[in-house]
């Protein structure tokens, strides 16, 4: 018949299980979360830990105590175990858990409960065991053995391998979430050593084990980090990866505008490293923009548009303060929004209604007053012959600036082009071809090269650079205009280009000449044109990996060249 022995330390025990059992049960906002699961594993271990050596040490009985031990030993091995798997998957390692892994971490723990369950068979975990007389207590006495140790040796090794990716952890994530996870490694702390002391025969409250009370420290600590830091409601790790992978850049500052982090895409803008800023005051990372994070120490919150770098990107920068739960201000976290394709978009779509407006409703107006004098009766017939003439090239014209437009848009839209050898030669044929050189009224000579190499690309946007760059050299060449065309090496890439003997272009004019609706301001009465040409050709040739130049002395004629990769 089993008898008890209650002495005060029975009550301390009891609380620890009870508590491990209480936190494996509560519930919490996400159930399909891995780590809550394998947080339930490790509690419920902690508990059966607890509650074998509550009801076997407390008993006087060799048989009960022997299966209590199991019990014990079950509940150690699981929390070990699990204890090591929670601490991969809560800090964001879980791809790394597959399950071949997870098989062969858990391989030593099956075969030592196996050891357990045959304890009577053999003597490879304990020499000897038996129960005997101390002080006013029955024990268990047992003297450990090589399977004991070595057990005991693996379980400390998974316990300081996940305190060490909690540690790890620490040291990447952003200070205003390590407070979650230090306690979490203090738990882990309080687990080992006691356990060391009563193996060790160190324990300081010797006969009992310490190890099961300190399940009554780290349960408490596990409370307070569900109630004060909602342990699993707001996962400090997984909102830190999404600070490491937002697109936009991210800088944290505190109360007295101080650099605490920054995310990978922050340095990339600021062109600085996060231990380069760290502790800088945020002027200094933007000194051009001094006043504005001035107006932040005492305006919460802030938005305006900078430009940074010598790139001139236009980004949007938002400030925000941060508050605790007391409704204090523990800093500002700054948001640095790349909007330059906004900015060009909305400046090319400025420039496009002033197009519109322009060079479409000029020759509409003219050919609706056109169309009005056809309605005379006053007029003769080769007047009105005249004046058909002019409405069909006016609307030639509109037409042209609506291709030119189309053309534009589907270069910057299309990805799926498909790159081919090219025969430059024949592009450059069909160009010329297009150009109907031969029936304009001028004498216009072409000059070519024998040869042209052949590059990677894409034939009819290439084309289109051809007929760019050849009409302009006609239409902006000397009298009569004599192109020269040609290629020749340029680092890993081909030039290939088109000299006119024109006036040239100035310095500022060159700057600006492959801008959207640009034109000249010396050609505007003189020729004809929408500004688009060559802005087309700046398009064709990034999205080939390319680029676009322009060579001028100002004085005697132009080259224009574009660049395209040998291979």
């Amino acid at each position: 018949m089993n008898s008890w022995q209650i002495t005060p330390y029975f009550y301390l025990y009891l609380s620890a299980t009870v508590l491990s059992f209480i936190l494996a049960s509560l519930k919490f906002n996400l159930p399909s979360s891995k780590s809550i699961r394998y947080y339930r594993f490790l509690v419920l271990g902690t508990g059966l830990w607890s509650l074998g050596y509550l009801l076997g040490f407390f008993n006087t009985d060799l048989e009960w105590k022997l299966i209590m031990m199991r019990i014990e030993m079950f509940g150690a091995i699981c929390s070990a175990y699990f204890w090591f798997i929670f601490a991969v998957s809560y800090t964001q390692y879980e791809f790394k858990l597959t399950k071949q892994r997870m098989l062969l971490l858990a391989v030593f723990p099956i075969i030592t409960f196996i050891e357990i369950l045959t304890i009577k068979y053999h003597s490879f975990y304990y020499k000897s065991y038996h129960v005997g007389q101390e002080g006013n207590l029955i024990r268990f006495f047992k003297e450990y053995n090589f399977g004991f140790y070595i057990w005991a040796m693996y379980a400390y090794i998974l316990d300081i391998s996940g305190a060490l990716v909690f540690i790890w952890g620490i040291l990447h994530k952003p200070k205003l979430y390590l407070r979650q996870i230090i306690p979490i490694t203090v738990a882990a702390v309080m687990l080992i050593i006691p356990n060391i002391l009563y193996v060790t025969n160190n324990n300081p409250i010797s006969p009992y084990d310490p190890t099961p009370l300190s399940f009554l420290v780290i349960g408490v600590i596990m409370v307070f980090l569900l109630k004060r830091y909602q342990l699993f409601e707001i996962v400090p790790i997984a909102l830190h990866s999404v600070f490491r992978n937002v697109k936009s850049g991210v800088i944290i500052i505190d109360t007295n505008g101080r650099i605490l982090e920054l995310n990978p895409k922050a340095e990339e803008i600021i062109g600085k490293t996060q231990n380069a800023v760290l502790g800088c005051p945020l002027p200094e990372v933007f000194p051009e923009y001094e006043k504005l994070t001035k107006e932040q120490n005492s305006t919460p919150k802030l938005s305006a548009e900078i430009e940074i770098g010598y790139s001139k990107r236009i980004f949007e920068l938002q400030i925000n303060p941060i508050f605790n739960d007391e409704n204090n201000m523990m800093g500002s976290v700054v948001m640095l929004y790349d909007i330059t394709q906004r900015k060009h978009a909305l400046k090319e779509l400025d420039a496009f209604a002033r197009t519109v407006a322009h060079d479409l409703k000029t020759p509409l107006a003219i050919q609706s007053s056109l169309t009005e004098l056809l309605t005379s009766e006053d007029l003769s017939s080769e007047e009105k012959s005249e004046i058909l003439v002019e409405v069909s090239q006016g609307a030639n014209k509109m037409i042209n600036i609506i291709d030119a437009l189309l053309l534009l848009a589907s270069v910057r839209n299309k990805d799926d082009i498909k790159i081919q050898p090219l025969n430059m030669d024949e592009i450059i044929d069909h160009a010329l071809s297009r150009l109907n050189i031969g029936s304009q009224a001028t004498d216009i000579q072409v000059i070519r090269s024998k040869t042209m190499p052949v590059v990677p690309g894409y034939a009819p946007w290439v084309e289109e650079i051809w007929v760019n760059y050849i009409s302009n050299a006609i239409k902006y060449g000397g009298t009569p205009p004599i192109v020269e065309i040609g290629s020749d090496k340029y680092q890993s890439h081909v030039r290939f280009w088109v000299k006119d003997n024109g006036k040239g272009l100035t310095n500022e004019e060159q700057e600006d000449i492959f801008k959207e609706f640009t034109r000249l301001k010396r050609h505007m009465s003189e020729k004809t044109g929408h500004g688009l040409g060559l802005a087309i050709v700046l398009r064709i040739v990034e999205k080939l990996g390319g680029k676009v130049g322009v060579e001028s002395d100002g004085k005697n004629g132009c080259k224009f060249y574009f660049t395209l990769r040998e291979k």
